[in-house]
């Protein structure tokens, strides 16, 4: 019971941050207050995080995709497969999996952003950062 407490409010806690996050961003898009490029950047990364921490949930065995983990990750580990190597980027790994998710909300948000490919690497660690904060909320 005390392990489901601590859950609980850590949730909570996330979630008054996630509405109040959205709510900021909801309204400065409404009055047309653009975003300046730390705040996009910061956005992008959040995003990323949160969506990777979305995609290991649904990859994992008793979830909707969890065939990805029981069967074609498993079919990757084996010795002989050439394909080894991708087991850590596709699901193995959350924080290698982390990058090439950001990588593709990176891509996907650049016509609204305009960012150049360097600011990637910002991106990369804001999303980093996020994603080690609420895993550790999530998985403790």
């Amino acid at each position: 019971m005390k392990n489901f407490a601590k859950v609980k409010d850590s949730i909570n806690q996330f979630g008054f941050i996630s509405i109040g996050f959205l709510f900021g961003f909801a309204v400065a898009i409404l009055t047309g207050q653009t975003a300046g490029p730390v705040f996009t950047g910061v956005a992008v990364g959040t995003a990323a995080g949160l969506i990777t921490i979305f995609v290991d949930f649904i990859i994992q065995p008793e979830q909707i995709f969890g065939f990805w983990t029981t069967k074609v990750l498993a079919w990757l580990k084996k010795d002989r497969n050439l394909l080894r190597v991708l087991v850590k980027p596709l699901g193995g790994c959350l924080y290698c999996m982390n990058v090439w998710i950001t990588l593709a909300v990176f891509a996907y948000s650049l016509p609204f952003t305009g960012f150049s490919w360097p600011v990637f690497v910002a991106i990369v660690a804001v999303s980093h950062v996020v994603l080690a904060i609420v895993e550790r909320k999530v998985n403790s």
